[in-house]
């Protein structure tokens, strides 16, 4: 047991020893402490972390191994302590152990440490985002042992190392109040221990953190007693900062000094020598004459030190450290000696950024420029200076580097400091104070530019010099050359596009320099740079009728256009893709195509379309191309851009439905420009040239109806296909195109017009039903613009169906012909074309009433027609045959006659008037007539002989003389009719006496029988002669009058029989009957309705009311006497001369 506890003490015995002397090596290490002073690079810098130190010396690998080593032995301590828990070398074991937990504390912190600056470093490069988070030594270990040795073993030998290390760990954990408390107790405790010493200067240094001077300075003292000791340099070095910083500066300079000659003499080594030189300028700065006092000190150590500028060094120090201490004065005289003692010095550069620096604190700028300018020009290459550095040498290289920096800093200071001054100026007194300053901005802005070709700034310096010369002083041109520059600089720096702008600006101004345009005054504000160039003027006002839409003449441009115009293309070159782009080409396109450069205007135009397609100025841009191509005629850039805003959904100046009207302007032009075109070639003799021409119009139209079905114009342009369809006479072309606008757009103009080019088109092709329809269906649309097509359609529906037979139907039209145009001239004609459609239809009661309708509208405004009227009344009764029809018509009749006499003179000659009066008569007569041949001659007794042959007579001679009355009007037409009449009834009456049956007694008595027979022909003859001589009358009025008719013919044929040897032949020699011809629908549209209905009433006559007239009057014949027995006549007359030559 004994021998295993003497191994243990044994290996507790070496372990202790390594961990002693690796304590008391780390002891030092970490005794580190800062200074609160005003020269950053003096105490602070002094302070040595040991740490850090032995950090920058670790070697993981070698420390892994005597981790391992190390570890080993505190499990083995460990387990001896747990074992042996009432050993008398216990405290020692637990000191071993306590040195080595801290010794493995303090390794694994350097491999934390280790790895946290590899993050930091990537943290600063920027690899990594978040900042890692500094570790922390952790030796709590450690400290559990040191405190049971305190607490449990309080006489230990080594107590005051326990204390020490238990201080140093509360130190690095950040605990200083438990750090001093233990420190403290060592030091009053332990006074004559090892540890005292770094126990003072650990004091020392806390208070001093603290800024607790005078506690410093105690501790501090107490170092400095003990001069053999290792702290005794730092720490007198730290007695100098606090002496300095309790303003006690000569102790202060004294301190620094010792600490400087215990370096110099070799006594002892100190690593902070140049912190003390620091220090001492330090010091010295606050002395009277310090820094002369400085310079000659470190002049007479600079040998000893072998550092010949040691003094030049310490006096650019103090020179840095009276700036911070704002004593200007110390400071500049400083400088001053400085250069003047090397001229050609490479640190004059720096001297002078130091020196400007302070002059402008004294904030006098005349002053400061004036010192910038010595500089500026001192640092010149042909100077003494820039001689003396142009060596290729690299100091003389950083100097010349730093010269030029410092001319182009301190130039652009000035630059900034005028202009600044001058916008300051402007601000509160107006611009005549703040004009010398911007010209002083300028003038450096220009030099700047001048002198330093190759600067990064000189971008911006060229922007701002030209916002002087515009705002400022109105140089067009000067701003307008820097503005440019700018923009060649760099087309895509900040203020390039703004640049670029301007020049546009600038050459507004010089435009209203030219009176060219009014003064924009774009550069009135300084400072503004929300000016805008003159907004395009769109205004969209009706065209004058003097605007033929004719191309504008072109016209040479000024100069100050052609320059302005060159600014707004390097705009929309550079940047085609801006805001302003639209607005400033089309500003460009507007003076253009305003001076008649239509190809240039229109170029701008395209831009705005293309690269702008959704700004409101691409409307204003489409209008404008619309209008110049409009004047240009070229129909497809029309629709192309029309086209390209639709599907680009701009309606913001020209809505979806004027974008469409555009496109079907520029194809209803383009149709009708090539329509044009085709008819020209035609007329000149090339046909299939021109035709074709016609047709591509034509397919114009329709590619828009399909593309646009529902917009307003298709019916339109459907409408204008059609009519060149027609026009070209593609006649079934055109009708289903015209049915296809009817079908498809009802309610339009247009479909309503077609109607009734259908019903022309139809009737052209003697499809004539359906043009009745067209034309009832036209008529029947209400309050159209142009009713005159009503009344055709109306007017041409009901002579077709008149033509058609279709009566009802015509009545029905005609009638509602006259009831919407009651006034028009065309009505009074049609009450008589409705009566004949009702007379088609044997409606004779609805014919009377229209007659009696027209009596009563048209007898005082047209009396003369009113004999006619009474005549057709008396027609209608005749026709349709009652009972009542002889009174009625001759009450009629009686009627017309009286309506005749009623008339002027002047109307009674009217042969229309005389026809009707005189066909009135003769119709009266031809009652009698009736009357005449109704009566029969009873031939025995002979006194009814007697009486019935005189009745005959006297209705014969009534019958003669209403006959002779109708020759009394001289209407020739009738009066051959009357001839005829008064003849036929001689005729007639002749041929009654010559078939009278003879007496019954002289049926016995031939001769008797022969006398009477030739008394009756003695009685005859005369008659025959009268009919001879009213047939002859007849023929003559036929001849002399062109009277050649029915009638006339019947009285010639009459001739022929009654006196064979006078007119032995029937042949047009001796009457030209002249019937009407039917008339055929024409082949084309007969514009004139009355025309039209005419022609269709001579067909339908010529068709039916002629043949049946004809029939009528060869009944008429038959049934005479003349007819049934004129040869019985032949045959009796024949067989008597027989009879008389036997």
């Amino acid at each position: 047991m004994m021998n295993r506890l003497k191994r243990a003490n044994s290996l507790v015995g070496h372990l202790t020893l390594l961990v002693t002397l690796s304590a008391t090596a780390s002891m030092l290490l970490c005794s580190g402490a800062s200074v609160f002073a005003q020269e950053n690079d003096g105490a602070n810098k002094v302070k040595f972390d040991r740490d850090e130190a032995e950090l920058e010396n670790f070697r993981a690998d070698k420390e892994a191994a005597l981790s391992k080593s190390r570890l080993k032995r505190i499990k083995t301590l460990t387990r001896l302590i747990d074992k042996h828990k009432q050993s008398s070398d216990m405290p020692d074991l637990l000191f071993r152990l306590a040195e080595l937990e801290w010794d493995e504390a303090k390794y694994k912190y350097f491999l934390k440490r280790k790895e946290y600056d590899k993050v930091y470093d990537a943290y600063l490069e920027g690899t990594l985002t978040k900042r890692p988070e500094e570790p922390k030594p952790d030796y709590s270990r450690a400290e559990v042992h040191y405190q049971k040795l305190l607490s449990s073993f309080s006489n230990y030998r080594k107590i005051d190392t326990v204390l020490y290390f238990l201080a140093q760990g509360y130190k690095l954990s950040g605990n200083s109040s438990k750090m001093m408390q233990f420190m403290i107790r060592l030091v009053k405790e332990y006074p004559r221990s090892r540890y005292v010493t770094p126990a003072n200067l650990a004091l020392g240094e806390v208070y001093f953190d603290k800024n607790i001077m005078g506690a410093a300075e105690t501790y501090y003292e107490a170092v400095v007693k003990d001069t053999k000791s290792k702290e005794y340099p730092y720490g007198l070095y730290k007695l100098g900062y606090t002496y300095y910083n309790l303003h006690k500066y000569d102790p202060s300079i004294d301190a620094f000094k010792k600490v400087i000659e215990m370096g110099l003499s070799g006594k002892r080594k100190i690593s902070f020598q140049n912190q003390a030189y620091s220090a001492l300028a330090l010091s010295f700065t606050e002395v009277k004459d310090g820094w002369q006092t400085a310079r000659d000190y470190f002049r007479s150590i600079q040998d000893q030190a072998k550092r010949p500028d040691l003094a030049v060094e310490q006096l650019e120090r103090m020179a840095r450290i009276f700036d911070k201490q704002d004593k200007m004065s110390e400071q500049l005289a400083v400088y001053e000696y400085l250069i003047s003692q090397d001229p050609s010095s490479f640190n004059i550069p720096e001297y002078a950024d130091y020196m400007i620096a302070t002059y402008k604190k004294q904030e006098d700028l005349d002053q400061t420029e004036a010192q910038i300018m010595r500089f500026f020009k001192y640092f010149e290459d042909k100077t003494s200076w820039g001689v003396a550095n142009q060596g290729d040498d690299e100091s003389m290289k950083s100097a010349r580097r730093r010269a030029n920096q410092f001319r182009e800093v301190q130039l652009d200071w000035m630059i900034s400091s005028f202009h600044t001054k001058a916008q300051a100026l402007e601000k509160d007194k107006g611009n005549v104070e703040a004009k010398p300053y911007y010209a002083k901005a300028a003038t450096y802005y220009d030099l700047f530019i001048n002198t330093f070709t190759e600067s990064k700034d000189l971008y911006e310096k060229e922007f701002f010099l030209a916002e002087i010369v515009s705002y400022q002083q109105g140089n067009w041109d000067k701003a307008i050359k820097h503005y440019t520059g700018v923009t060649k600089r760099d087309p895509k720096g900040k203020f390039s596009k703004e640049s670029a702008y301007k020049v546009i600006l600038c050459g507004e101004e010089k435009m209203a320099t030219a009176n060219l345009i009014p003064a924009p005054e774009h550069f009135k504000e300084a400072g503004k740079m929300t000016t805008k160039a003159k907004q395009a003027s769109v205004e969209y006002t009706k065209s004058g009728n003097d605007d033929d839409f004719k191309p504008i003449s072109k016209k040479e441009l000024h100069k100050t256009e052609i320059s302005f115009l060159e600014a707004c293309k390097n705009y929309t070159d550079f940047y085609p893709k801006d805001g302003e782009v639209p607005s400033i080409s089309f500003r460009a396109a507007e003076l253009f195509i305003r001076a008649g450069h239509y190809a240039e205007g229109i170029k701008r135009l395209e831009v705005i379309m293309e690269h702008h397609s959704s700004h409101k100025f691409a409307s204003f841009a489409a209008a404008t191309l619309f209008d110049a191509n409009y004047r240009l005629k070229r129909w497809d850039q029309m629709e192309r851009w029309g086209r390209y805003m639709l599907k680009k959904r701009n309606f913001k100046v020209l809505k979806k439905k004027q974008l469409e009207d555009v496109i079907a302007i520029s194809i209803n032009n383009y149709a009708a420009e090539l329509s044009d075109k085709g008819s020209k070639l035609k007329k000149s003799g090339k046909f299939d040239e021109g035709q074709k021409l016609q047709d591509q119009a034509v397919d114009q139209m329709l590619r828009f109806i399909k593309e646009f079905p529902k917009h307003p114009k298709a019916a339109i342009a459907l409408s204008n296909a059609a009519f060149l369809t027609e026009k070209a006479e593609r006649t079934k072309e055109a009708v289903a195109l015209y049915e296809k606008l009817i079908n498809k757009y009802k309610k339009s103009p247009q479909a309503t017009e077609a109607h009734f080019v259908l019903g022309a088109l139809y009737e052209s092709q003697t499809k004539f039903e359906k043009a009745a329809d067209y034309f009832e269906r036209m008529a029947s649309f209400p309050d159209l613009d142009d009713m005159t097509k009503v009344k055709d359609s109306l007017y041409n529906a009901g002579a077709i169906r008149m033509a058609l037979q279709q009566y009802k139907a015509a009545a029905k039209i005609f009638e509602n012909y006259v009831k919407k145009f009651p006034e028009d001239d065309a009505t009074r004609e049609l009450y008589f074309q409705i009566a004949r459609s009702h007379e088609a239809r044997k409606d004779w009661k609805k014919v009377r009433k229209l007659y009696t309708r027209y009596i009563k509208k048209f007898s005082k405004s047209h009396p003369k027609t009113v004999v006619d009227i009474h005549l057709m009344i008396a027609e209608s009764h005749q026709r349709e045959g009652s009972r009542k029809a002889r009174k009625l018509a001759s009450k009629a009749l009686e009627n017309s006659l009286k309506a005749y006499k009623a008339l002027p003179e002047k109307d009674q000659a009217d042969k229309k008037a005389k026809y009707s009066a005189s066909r009135a008569r003769f119709l009266e007569a031809e009652y009698l007539l009736k009357d005449f041949l109704a009566y029969k001659i009873i031939p025995y007794p002979q006194r009814k002989l007697v009486k019935t042959l005189t009745k005959k007579a006297e209705l014969q001679q009534a019958c003669e003389k209403a006959y002779l009355e109708v020759l009394g009007y001289k209407a020739y037409q009738v009066s051959a009719g009357a001839f005829f009449r008064i003849a036929d009834i001689y005729n007639t009456f002749a041929q009654t006496l010559t078939g009278l049956e003879p007496p019954r007694e002289l049926e016995d008595n031939p001769e008797a029988l022969d006398m009477y027979q030739i008394f009756i022909e003695e009685r005859v003859l005369p008659l025959e002669e009268k009919a001879v001589e009213s047939a002859r009358g007849a023929l003559k009025l036929a001849h002399e009058n062109r009277v050649y008719n029915e009638w006339s013919k019947r009285s010639a044929a009459l001739l022929s029989k009654l006196s064979p040897e006078m007119f032995p032949v029937l042949n047009d020699e001796v009457v030209n009957t002249e019937w009407e011809v039917p008339a055929t629908f024409s082949t084309k549209y007969i514009a004139d309705p009355a025309g039209k209905l005419n022609m269709m009433i001579r067909e339908a006559e010529a068709s039916d009311e002629a043949i049946k007239e004809a029939k009528k009057l060869k009944d008429e014949s038959a049934e005479s006497p003349t007819g049934k027995k004129a040869k019985k006549k032949e045959d009796k007359s024949e067989a008597s001369t027989k009879e008389k030559k036997k």
